[in-house]
Parts: C-alpha cells; sequence; structure tokens
C-alpha cells in the first residue's frame, strides 16, 4: 500500500495522461479500493495527503504551461508583426513614398534656412 501512495505522489502530470501507470483510472481505482477495503486510519490520511499533493503538482503544471503558451503566443505575434513590417517596407511603393518623403523634407528645409546668396563674381 505505501508503494501506492508514493506511485501517486510522485505521478504528477503524467499520471493523468491515457496509459501511463498510474493513470487517473488507477487513482480512482485505488481509491475505491481504500473504500472497500478498510485500512488504519492514518493509511486513509497518507493516501489522501498523497493525492492532494498529486493535484497540487497538476495545478502547478497546469499554470506553468498557461504560462508558457502566453509567452509563444507573443513571440509568434512578434514574428507576425516583424513579417507584417518587412512586406510593407520592401515594397517599391514603401521606396518611393520614402523618397517624396525625403524630397519634402529637403524643400521645406530649404525654405526655412535658403541658401546663402554670396557668390564670388569677382573673377570677372
Amino acid at each position: 500500500m505505501d508503494r501506492l501512495i508514493v506511485a501517486l505522489a510522485s505521478a504528477g502530470y503524467a499520471g493523468f495522461l491515457p496509459g501511463a501507470p498510474g493513470t487517473f483510472g488507477t487513482a480512482v481505482g485505488a481509491f475505491v479500493s481504500l473504500l472497500l477495503f478498510p485500512l488504519p486510519l492514518p493509511l486513509y490520511f497518507a493516501f489522501l495527503s498523497a493525492f492532494f499533493k498529486m493535484v497540487e503538482g497538476v495545478r502547478q503544471r497546469e499554470e506553468e504551461l498557461k504560462r508558457q503558451l502566453h509567452q509563444l503566443t507573443i513571440e509568434i505575434d512578434e514574428v507576425k508583426r516583424q513579417q507584417a513590417v518587412a512586406e510593407l517596407t520592401g515594397t517599391e511603393f514603401f521606396e518611393q513614398l520614402q523618397e517624396s518623403a525625403r524630397k519634402l523634407r529637403e524643400a521645406r528645409s530649404l525654405k526655412k534656412h535658403p541658401p546663402s546668396e554670396t557668390s564670388d563674381t569677382s573673377d570677372s
């Protein structure tokens, strides 16, 4: 019986996978066996303690997997964003737009700061 309790406590998340040793069905079967075959009270407490430790391990594993999934979703979104930016900036239209913007900035700069009108005409 002690081996069953240790197996249940260490099963963790894998204990719920079908076909794995110590599956959820096996845990339920063990629990039913405990109900059908009376055991001393300390063994019930040990079994329940092991079972709740297993449940807590499963909960922690689920939380960690959720966190990892969220992180992967963020990373995938970032990759998609980078691909979309690359698609937009790699077009001929975008290059023309950049050139137009550059020319407009130059024209605005020339209006604010016209070239100096000092020219060397003393060579005549």
